[in-house]
């Protein structure tokens, strides 16, 4: 489970799911990044983007929420929408990583930033 491979993957895809250990699952992405196989590779692309994702999102959505305070109403809502559709956003990205990886199935397009 501690090797490139699809176990570690869909270890790392439940670690990004849970929000919490993305960091765990990020430093096994990078530290795995260069396993050999194309698909591997492709995989591990594919959960830095989507932890990249989860932090740009949430980050720009807190920020949004910091700043409204004082100004608007509007502005923290928007912040909020943000965020709640970084989660989202996330979330399908782990679940479509994960069962294409259970099912041996290689990803469309690792390198975009939609599912």
């Amino acid at each position: 489970m501690f090797r490139p491979g699809p176990a570690n993957i869909c270890l790392c895809h439940i670690l990004v799911a849970s929000l919490a250990l993305a960091p765990l699952a990020l430093i096994f992405s990078v530290w795995y990044a260069d396993p050999g196989a194309r698909w591997l590779e492709a995989h591990y692309l594919y959960l830095r983007t989507s932890i990249a994702l989860l932090v740009i999102g949430a980050g720009l959505g807190s920020l949004m929420i910091l700043l409204g305070a004082p100004l608007s109403s509007l502005l923290m809502l928007g912040g909020l929408a943000l965020i709640a559709a970084t989660l989202l956003l996330t979330l399908a990205r782990c679940c479509n990583g994960f069962f294409r990886t259970l099912f041996g199935r290689p990803l469309r397009d690792p390198k975009s930033y939609l599912v």
